[in-house]
């Protein structure tokens, strides 16, 4: 019996495809059989568990033990697994009202709770209405309840911590050590950058690399990542001119050519921390580093260091723009934020607009006149400090 006819390439001869060589017939399998002892499964929950970094797993843990705990309570005795939208409510609200954590303290909790309710294939319960409600409700008290005295400070005190750092860097001289004055350059290049309009935040300035700055007519052009895990999303936001010695675009970029960070095969992190010896370190600092380095700067410029705080700062901008009549829309959008952080950023410049509409000056909350080389006095509000 013959088979069909099929054209040799090699011969350029039609054979019978049934007299064939039966190596011939042969195509290669896409699957073969596993070797012995090789457990596919253990395979592939190894490779999940790298999904989520050590560090975030960790803290999941420890909020997730935190909720079972809540559950567990005898006066409660709710589900923990998949937990109830009421559960999840009353747990939210326990947190702010009588804990009193922060905001980001509860953004972990609620990604934990996520975690483990996807990991175990159940829905989410943030999802449902109850829980967002509530939510969005703890985000608008929990910026009316933030002290104003932040926001004044950051607005109105950057002008006193970078003349500091100016006065500083006047009074080194050239003979001064090299890692002493290229701080100086480095800190005012990181307070500038935080107070431009790229609202860039602890995590960001920490994950931002100079690969990843390009200059524009506007003036820096930077992509950021707005998570430390390998699936977060990266965001593109202008660093724009500033006429003056505020300028963020110069500052940064005089950083960087004192780094040696400015040729064209440039890479890693931008802000780095300085050795003795003048040199630069590995990696990048850390936001808490980051957060001690505006610290220290403000304590030196006169002001009270235990009044700022990485998200006042971020916060402040928003009621400056609420003061200058920013759209919502706009703000999300140079932020990155998503339409679940609409309501607190309506809130937060809410306070500008109405600042602005009564004819004070920005931003909301209290003023703060700088006098007597940079000390800073708080006046307008009850129980006012002196830094």
């Amino acid at each position: 019996m013959y088979g069909k006819l099929v054209l040799d390439c090699k011969s350029g001869r039609f054979m019978d495809d049934a007299v064939r060589a039966p190596q011939e017939n042969l195509q290669p399998a896409l699957f073969e059989p596993p070797d012995a002892g090789q457990d596919l499964i253990a395979d592939a929950l190894a490779l999940r568990r790298k999904a989520v970094p050590r560090n975030t797993a960790s803290a999941y843990r420890i909020a997730w033990d935190t909720f079972s705990d809540f559950c567990a309570d005898a006066t409660r005795n709710y589900r923990r697994l998949p937990a109830s939208p009421g559960a999840v409510a009353e747990y939210l609200t326990a947190l702010h009202r009588v804990r009193h954590v922060s905001v980001s303290t509860m953004k972990q909790h609620r990604a934990a709770i996520r975690h483990y309710h996807q990991r175990a294939g159940h829905l989410d319960p943030n999802r449902s209405p109850l829980v967002t409600d509530v939510w969005k409700g703890i985000l608008i008290e929990a910026d009316q309840q933030a002290p104003a005295i932040t926001y004044a400070l950051w607005r109105q005190a950057v002008d006193a911590v970078v003349a500091e750092i100016d006065r500083e860097q006047k009074s080194l001289g050239r003979f001064a050590p090299p890692a002493a004055r290229l701080a100086c350059v480095r800190d005012r290049a990181l307070v500038l950058a935080l107070s431009s309009s790229a609202r860039l935040t602890a995590r960001e300035i920490h994950t931002l690399r100079v690969e990843e700055i390009v200059s524009s007519e506007g003036g820096l052009d930077v992509r950021v990542q707005r998570s430390p895990d390998a699936f977060g999303k990266p965001r593109l936001t202008t660093m724009k001119f500033n006429r003056g010695p505020m300028c963020p675009v110069e500052a940064l970029s005089a950083w960087l050519r004192q780094a040696d960070l400015d040729g064209m095969d440039a890479q890693g992190p931008v802000f780095r921390p300085i050795l003795k010896n003048g040199r630069l370190g590995p990696g990048s600092i850390s936001p808490h580093h980051l957060l001690g380095i505006v610290k220290r700067r403000c304590a030196l410029a006169g002001i009270d260091p235990h009044l700022i705080s990485m998200r006042a700062l971020r916060s402040g901008s928003m009621v400056q723009d609420g003061y200058d009549g920013t759209t919502i829309e706009t703000i999300l959008s140079d932020a990155g934020l998503s339409e679940e952080s609409r309501p607190r950023i309506t809130a937060l410049a809410a306070r500008g607009e109405l600042r602005r509409k009564r004819g004070q000056l920005p931003p909301a909350g209290v003023d703060a006149i700088p006098v007597n080389a940079g000390r800073i006095v708080i006046s307008g509000r009850k129980n006012a400090k002196r830094a």
